[in-house]
């Protein structure tokens, strides 16, 4: 591994009293590329810490859009001695195994007939049932609550019948029955990306007062399909709630404020390589907007796009504006010589998608060029690998000033990572 001399050897904040983010973009089967740089950091954790900890025991809140909110889950579901009840190993297994029964592929192998197909049904419905993605998370999480996750999660979706986004929030559920649906429920909710999968509906109940709250929901992707800055602002709510309770005296009051004191980590899933000119855009009706010739869905591709960048761009400018530009750390590619839509299941492509992750560890860390649209690597930028490892020894070291302080937050919300 080269040197990292030349970059910071901790994190800018106070030891111990940092909060740790994880966010996981939308994407569908890309999902397997996040959950593969998460192998990574997981067995780097383990080197540092032993082979029982999980990436839960590190991150005081992990969010999850989409593909990501089905990796959230998965990563915070709690088995019956209540860990973590997948690691980002097993995550990743699952991906491969079983994407064919989110996504079933076309019995038709021919382009044409194959896009004929996929046009004839989002036309008369989605292109999926939806029955594969409730077989799936039913079995990945059972009957699991949302208050029931090893650390705090936030997983969007959108409210089509409000017309506003929804923040499942594990910190929220612990309070509140009516925001306490299965985890499988959610997934379900935050993956129901128009045009491909049906929306969902449930309903919530307090038991003590007869109220309820009905939800109507679609994919968390069409409101931040990049779910960072929720997370930090739903971190950051939390926070400033407890400290206005007088009674409260826990080991999270005193945090700073500012952003000097998080750790995040935001994972992209890869920007599918497409581009179209004005002149073909503005020929485009409604069928137009949704099929392209590529088998992408532009009207998708271009508000997930479009919106994980942004959200990435102002961050980036947030940290550096107050010198912790190293407590953030973006990992995201432009999916070259693979497929990059979201529902090409096949085994061939899934595998390529892991080889992409692994080969993204080696390349230099990249910002976003918002002229070009490209991802540029800096003069002086280190590998992902590096970024990573660092990452990893800087949780690995706030884990232990927790310990050594034995700061303990006994009020639900925000809490420490054990």
């Amino acid at each position: 591994m080269a040197s990292l001399t030349r970059h910071p050897t901790h994190p800018s904040g106070h030891a111990g009293k940092r909060i740790t983010i994880l966010s996981i973009d939308g994407g569908g089967v890309r999902g397997v590329i996040p959950s593969t740089i998460l192998e990574y950091l997981e067995k780097t954790l383990q080197e540092l810490d032993g082979p029982e900890v999980a990436l839960a025991d590190y991150f005081d809140v992990i969010a999850g859009t989409s593909t990501g909110g089905l990796l959230t889950a998965m990563l915070t579901a709690p088995d019956a001695e209540g860990r973590p009840k997948f690691s980002a190993k097993k995550a990743t297994e699952t991906y491969i195994k079983e994407a064919t029964v989110i996504f079933p592929p076309l019995q038709w192998d021919f382009r044409g007939l194959h896009n004929l197909r996929s046009l004839w049904r989002m036309l008369r419905g989605p292109r999926y049932s939806g029955n594969g993605l409730i077989k799936i998370v039913t079995r990945l999480v059972g009957d699991t609550r949302l208050h029931e996750t090893v650390t705090n999660v936030v997983i969007p979706a959108f409210d089509v019948a409000h017309q506003q986004p929804v923040f499942f929030s594990s910190a929220h559920a612990k309070k509140d029955p009516l925001e306490d649906p299965t985890l499988a429920e959610v997934c379900r909710g935050t993956s129901a990306a128009p045009t491909y999968l049906p929306a969902v509906h449930f309903t919530t109940t307090n038991d003590d007062t007869n109220a309820y709250r009905d939800f109507h929901l679609v994919d968390g992707g069409v409101v931040c399909n990049n779910p960072t800055g929720v997370a930090i602002n739903q971190a950051i709510k939390e926070l400033t709630a407890k400290a206005r309770d007088s009674n409260s005296n826990s080991g999270r009051v005193d945090w700073t404020g500012t952003y000097r004191d998080l750790l995040v980590l935001s994972l992209g899933t890869g920007e599918k390589a497409v581009s179209y000119n004005a002149q073909k855009v503005a020929k485009w009706g409604v069928l137009g907007w949704l099929r392209n010739g590529d088998g992408s869905t532009p009207l998708i591709e271009i508000f997930s796009n479009g919106s994980a960048d942004m959200v990435d761009y102002n961050l980036s400018i947030i940290f550096d504006s107050q010198y912790s530009s190293p407590n953030y750390l973006r990992i995201q590619t432009d999916l070259e010589k693979v497929d990059g839509t979201m529902d090409n299941s096949s085994l061939t492509n899934m595998q390529q998608l892991v080889s992409l992750a692994k080969d993204v560890l080696t390349r230099k860390q990249t910002k976003r060029n918002l002229v070009s649209g490209k991802l540029e690597a800096g003069k002086d930028s280190i590998t992902n690998e590096e970024a990573l490892r660092r990452f990893a020894q800087w949780l690995s070291e706030e884990r232990r000033c927790r310990q050594e302080s034995q700061v303990v937050d006994e009020e639900p919300g925000i809490s420490f990572a054990s």
